[in-house]
């Protein structure tokens, strides 16, 4: 074979080899595309399994207390959905966070401590919170506002239940709730019309009566105080 046949053979493998070597090293070099991760899969990331079981028992925990604010707004109630949705809330969370700390899990007495401590003291705290609402007329013995004052406290019970995932309680708790402030008004007007009592009107303002039925006169004014000479 002549020289220059052998010649431009060898430099036509040369640049072939060449080309090849430049498609590998460029395919190499290419960026991958990524997989499109799905909203879930990026809350998985941030939030444990742990983590999204207490954000559902608290969502749930609020819209028991929602549920029961929706009644009292009805009414006119100063506590509604809002107040007592965050009351809800609130104590399952403060029941979740006490069950959270470090070394209870696999301690039973521990964790049944714990539990009656958190019933104990979110249940009391309430109690300040319903006796807020309670209002007594000056010149009357009717007292208002003891049934909202019962359905801030149930609320709260309803939200530890929620944080200890008693579903079954939850679901009775609301339906029994709910049963007393809408259904057991009507029953209760009715005891009292027949009984002889004051019809409670909503927005009224009963007139104080004495021990005969009568009303009684108001309170006369106070005298001005005296200068002093």
């Amino acid at each position: 074979m002549p020289a220059g046949t052998r010649g431009r053979m060898l430099d036509r493998v040369a640049a072939s080899a060449h080309v090849t070597w430049t498609n590998i090293a460029c395919r190499d070099h290419r960026p991958t595309s990524r997989p499109t991760r799905s909203p879930h899969e990026i809350a998985m990331d941030i939030l444990s399994a742990h983590d999204i079981e207490a954000l559902f028992r608290l969502l749930v925990a609020a819209a028991c207390g929602m549920l029961i604010g929706i009644n009292r707004d009805l009414r006119g109630k100063p506590t509604g959905m809002r107040t007592l949705g965050l009351v809800s809330m609130g104590a399952a969370l403060v029941a979740l966070t006490a069950m959270r700390v470090d070394g209870i899990a696999g301690h039973p007495d521990a964790t049944s401590r714990v539990v009656q401590g958190i019933i104990q003291g979110i249940m009391t705290g309430i109690g300040f919170l319903g006796a807020g609402v309670v209002l007594r007329k000056r010149h009357s013995s009717r007292v208002h506002g003891l049934t909202t004052a019962a359905s801030v406290w149930v609320t709260a019970a309803l939200g530890i239940a929620c944080a200890l995932a008693s579903w079954h309680l939850i679901v009775m708790g609301i339906a029994v709730a709910l049963m007393l402030l809408v259904l057991a008004l009507p029953i209760e007007r009715f005891i009292e019309s027949r009984a002889g009592v004051p019809v409670r009107r909503h927005g009224a303002t009963p007139p104080a009566s004495g021990s005969d039925g009568t009303r009684e006169p108001p309170a006369p004014p106070s005298a001005p105080p005296s200068s002093a000479l």
